[in-house]
């Protein structure tokens, strides 16, 4: 299972809980990081029981720090929150036999107050024994090349202290494989997003790799942290499951009223449409989700092109792809 991070800039869009879930399924993920999450409170939580993945918790959006979601799969990850802020959520997390601490953070997008987040990552350095990892929107870049394009004085400003606070915890950057930058805003690119480790994580994932995803929405690209590429989690029995999405198909009532006369008894009826819907899914709408799949996928591929050149085809490609994607989870949707 896999860590996927993503400064999301609002969770309460029509059909973000759609497309947070075909990344979930795609992409494996077992512990997922959201910030600028804008929504808190009740709404908050209504939006999370909609999320493929069992538990959570929730730093609230106030003022300028939009906020911070943390959900996992407790049936695969053991976690425990130790301690949160405005601007991160330190975990002690346990998967696969493995443990160790892990941060996420949302660093303010005004210097002032990242410096706060300086301090507090200090101080949990000052206290670590074992392995650690950070990842998530630092709001600040290391070095020159993280940048390109915009103003360098406006870009540069307080990263300095993002420098002199990694080295003072003994974290070293864990690299990615994708895009250079994960942020764009018109001709302004940085690399905002990362994984920060020290070296006892490193040791405890050696074969650990960092992707940058294609951007999603608006600024930010995703980050997905596989801790072993090579590792396939182990199949655990869910129960089944009647899924929402699948009312908004004209052909569900006629499939409902021929399983459940198919059966001698209530207790028989039950089985016989559980059993004739699980086929159904997996044969039949199943092959939405695939399509939907190989829609990310082909974008994914089309961003890291873009990145190193301008290309025309390409990019009204992409708008065709993201086009066809919203129009199959506008069918998806119970409105």
């Amino acid at each position: 299972m896999n860590i996927f991070s993503w400064n999301c800039r609002g969770t309460g869009g029509k059909r973000f809980v759609n497309l947070i879930n075909d990344l979930i399924i795609e992409h494996k993920v077992g512990l997922l990081c959201l910030q600028e999450t804008y929504v808190s409170g009740t709404k908050a939580r209504k939006i999370i029981n909609w999320i493929r993945l069992d538990r959570s918790y929730i730093v609230d959006a106030i003022g300028h720090l939009r906020g911070l979601w943390i959900l996992w799969d407790s049936s695969l990850w053991e976690i425990e929150v130790l301690a949160s802020s405005r601007q991160l959520v330190h975990l002690a997390v346990k998967t696969n036999s493995q443990a160790w601490m892990f941060t996420s953070v949302y660093g303010s997008l005004h210097s002032q107050f990242r410096i706060d987040l300086w301090r507090e990552l200090r101080k949990l350095a000052a206290n670590m024994v074992g392995s650690w990892s950070i990842m998530g929107d630092f709001n600040a870049v290391l070095h020159d090349y993280e940048r390109k394009g915009g103003s360098q004085l406006a870009s540069y400003r307080g990263d300095l202290s993002f420098m002199e606070m990694v080295y003072d915890c003994n974290l070293v950057d864990m690299g990615f494989q994708g895009n250079p930058f994960t942020w764009k805003r018109g001709n302004l690119l940085e690399q905002l997003d990362r994984v920060l480790a020290n070296m006892e994580w490193q040791l405890k994932f050696p074969h650990a790799n960092v992707f940058h995803l294609h951007r999603l929405k608006l600024d930010h690209c995703p980050l997905l942290l596989k801790l072993d590429p090579s590792l396939r989690a182990s199949k655990v029995h869910r129960p089944f499951r009647f899924e929402a999405a699948w009312l908004t198909h004209p052909k569900l009532p006629n499939l409902i009223k021929a399983s459940w006369n198919m059966g001698v008894n209530w207790n028989n009826n039950l089985q016989c449409t559980q059993h004739n819907l699980t086929k159904w899914n997996q044969e039949t709408f199943g092959n939405i989700f695939l399509t939907k799949c190989m829609i990310l996928r082909r974008l994914n591929g089309i961003s890291l092109k873009l990145e190193q050149k301008n290309n025309p085809y390409l990019e009204n490609l992409s708008k065709e792809l993201w086009a066809q994607y919203k129009e199959i989870l506008v069918r998806e949707e119970i409105l």
